[in-house]
């Protein structure tokens, strides 16, 4: 090369060792890439089988004042949604099909971005359910009222260190075993 000039590595301070090394290591950085692609982690064995959701009728979901019925009969469950969610977004997930065949009926409100502090539920229900937020107000409701958190036996969140201080609320949900959530939410069986 004209004007070139040549330093050998000993005088810079780095040996041949460390190049082939760091060589190396971009190469496997380079190779991980790959893995960490949907089709890259399927090869490597890093996730499970695609889902598959049955092609079925949706349950019959009534419009309410308060958010909707799903479902036409069956033990009551309390649904509670997430920041910016709303029934549409449960329809949209597809909670009227999952529903199907279930014997459930659900109780979905709307409630705005409130964090449901105070929430108080217009009807009996068996069982609740809350993504993030909502899991939130699931939990702040069994704190409140004894018939829920005498018998509340599950929770998750996101982070395991936490999940033993959000399940010790009120010093009456317990923690049978470190529950955790994907999507952030918790549910309270009262049977």
């Amino acid at each position: 090369m004209i004007g070139a000039h040549c330093v050998p590595l000993a005088t810079v301070g780095i040996s041949r060792r460390a190049v082939l090394l760091g060589g190396a290591g971009m190469v496997g950085a380079a190779g991980t890439y790959g893995a960490l692609t949907p089709r890259g982690r399927r090869l490597l064995g890093w996730t499970g089988p695609d889902g598959v959701v049955p092609s079925v009728e949706p349950v019959p979901v009534q419009p309410m004042p308060w958010g909707a019925w799903m479902g036409a009969a069956g033990p009551v469950v309390l649904v509670l949604h997430g920041r910016g969610g709303s029934v549409a977004w449960w329809e949209e997930l597809g909670l009227p099909r999952f529903l199907q065949g279930c014997g459930f009926r659900c109780a979905v409100v709307n409630g705005g971005e409130d964090y449901w502090v105070g929430f108080d539920p217009l009807a009996p229900f068996e069982a609740a359910l809350g993504v993030s937020m909502g899991g939130f107000g699931v939990l702040d409701i069994a704190s409140r009222h004894l018939r829920y958190r005498k018998r509340t036996n599950r929770c998750g969140t996101r982070q395991p260190r936490r999940h033993r201080s959000v399940c010790g609320v009120a010093g009456r949900l317990s923690v049978r075993s470190n529950t955790t959530s994907v999507i952030g939410g918790a549910c309270c069986r009262t049977r």
